[in-house]
This record gives structure tokens, C-alpha cells and sequence, in this order.
């Protein structure tokens, strides 16, 4: 066997395993800008929402129409220090009638702080709120590449109940994936349609590897949520909105930050404006 065959038959057989580590969300910051009456029942459907978290927590209502100023909202979020931020789209804003922006409010407090971000349907658009703050039983962990991403499926098992199903995702761009296999196809010392099978058939084999890793360890824990992968080439978002509705998913976790730039990520954002009723946790 050459060098190089060996070194790919050794890489192919090393395989990433999932870590278990707790998190702690013990309190939680409720940024709304609803009064009175309404925002009380408004805490109280959040709070049912949260409630299978393991633990006790504390939940702090802060209303951003207090604020001024965007910057002395981030201030005082990263003074109270919370755990875990919710709020929805279009704070202080009637641009949730039209669905094209997170809001300026959201925008910042996902980008200028490290703290996770729950982003739920606005209140004021009933249908969206009314149908989508059940506790959520269903769960999808969105990732970029799944395999290692021991954070996203850490915070997916803190969301979900006994019983409950986590799905571990990702969507492999067809634009790109299909770009990569012509420049593939253009040298000649290389098999096309052999390249294509291993290669797809690799997309498929880590991350499903993983997930079986990530089986194990609640096996071994005790712990007894039902883990489903669902890895695909497709059209990103088209292959999650089918996703989302045949497995009745009720809350999504994602990474947001892009460690290149300033900016949400472009994925991320296109989510989150794409999706408006599925509750979603920014990373």
C-alpha cells in the first residue's frame, strides 16, 4: 500500500467522538417591549416555554423601549450577565408586519455580546406566537459541518425533554458541491463517477458516526432523548423549511457568530428571517 493510501485508509478510520458537557442556564434575561398587563402574560408563556430546562432558573424582564440608546441596552445586558438572553424580531418596531429584518435591537445583541439568544415569534403577529410557543419537544441542531460541534448538540440536550427527539443536521450546498465535482471532472487523472460516490458517501458516513457518538454517551449518562440525523445535499434552506414541517420542529439551534467577520453570519441570518415562527437559538 502507497504512503498516501495508507494515510487516507488512517484518516477515514479515525473518528471525531462527542463530548458531553453541562450547560448552565440558570438566569436568563427577557428583553420585551410589551407593558403592563401584556407583558406579564408574555413572561409567563416565555417561562412555560422554558420549562424543560434542567434546574431552577430566574428570569429578569428588561423593556427595551427604556433604552434610548442601543449601546446602553448591550451595556446593561452584558452588566446583569445573564446566561441566556429571549426576545423576538423588530423591537420597538412595526417592520415585523413585513418579515424582512431581525430588527436593529436583535441584530446587536446576537453580534456585540457572546451571551446565546433565544429569538421567539413577535407577539404581535398572533398567528406566528400563538402556534409556536409550544414547550418544545422537537429540537434540530443546524450546523455548518455537524462532526465536532460538541457545543450545538450540548446546548440541543439541555432543550430537550425526556423522551423528546433532537435532530442533528446539516445541508451540504448543492451549488458548491456540484462546482467542486466539475473542476474534479476536468482531471483526467481522476475517476468522476467514482470521485462523486466517495465523496458523497464520506458526507454521509462522518456525521452519521458522530451522531451514533453522540447515541452513546446518553446511553452511558442514562439520559433518554431520541437522536435523529439528517444529513443531505440540497438547497439550504428549501431542504430545512421541508424538514421543519415533517418533523414539526419546534425550536432551532445555530451558530451565529462568523469568526471572519463583524456580521452575523449569512447562513444564520437567512434563517432567521426565512423562519419567523420557529423559535431559535443564536449561538
Amino acid at each position: 500500500m502507497k504512503i498516501d493510501e495508507l494515510e487516507s485508509a488512517f484518516k477515514s478510520a479515525a473518528k471525531t467522538r462527542f463530548t458531553t458537557q453541562e450547560v448552565v442556564l440558570k438566569k436568563i434575561a427577557l428583553i420585551t417591549d410589551l407593558q403592563g398587563d401584556e407583558a406579564q402574560a408574555y413572561q409567563s408563556r416565555v417561562r412555560e416555554f422554558l420549562d424543560p430546562l434542567p434546574g431552577e432558573f430566574t428570569l429578569s424582564v428588561f423593556s427595551s423601549d427604556s433604552f434610548e440608546y442601543l449601546d446602553t441596552l448591550v451595556r446593561q445586558v452584558n452588566e446583569d450577565s445573564p446566561d441566556l438572553v429571549c426576545t423576538y424580531r423588530n423591537l420597538n418596531s412595526d417592520a415585523w408586519q413585513f418579515g424582512y429584518s431581525l430588527g436593529e435591537h436583535l441584530e446587536l445583541l446576537t453580534q456585540a455580546t457572546d451571551i446565546p439568544v433565544l429569538v421567539l415569534p413577535n407577539p404581535k403577529s398572533e398567528q406566528d406566537w400563538s402556534r409556536s410557543m409550544e414547550r418544545p419537544s422537537a429540537i434540530m441542531v443546524v450546523t455548518d459541518h455537524l462532526t465536532g460541534d460538541d457545543r450545538l448538540v450540548n446546548y440541543g440536550l439541555a432543550f430537550t425533554p425526556d423522551d423528546g427527539n433532537l435532530y442533528l443536521s446539516h445541508v451540504e450546498d448543492e451549488i458548491w458541491y456540484r462546482r467542486f465535482l466539475e473542476y474534479i471532472a476536468k482531471i483526467p487523472a481522476i475517476n468522476t463517477a467514482t470521485a462523486e460516490e466517495k465523496i458523497t458517501s464520506q458526507l454521509i458516513k462522518e456525521p452519521t458516526e458522530y451522531a451514533n457518538s453522540v447515541r452513546e454517551a446518553l446511553q452511558e449518562l442514562g439520559l433518554r432523548q431520541n437522536i435523529e440525523i439528517k444529513v443531505t445535499v440540497g438547497q439550504e434552506l428549501e431542504v430545512y423549511r421541508e424538514w421543519l414541517k415533517a418533523h414539526s420542529i419546534n425550536l432551532v439551534i445555530l451558530n451565529t457568530k462568523d469568526e471572519h467577520q463583524t456580521a452575523m453570519s449569512g447562513f444564520a441570518h437567512a434563517f432567521a428571517v426565512e423562519f419567523r415562527n420557529v423559535p431559535t437559538l443564536m449561538l
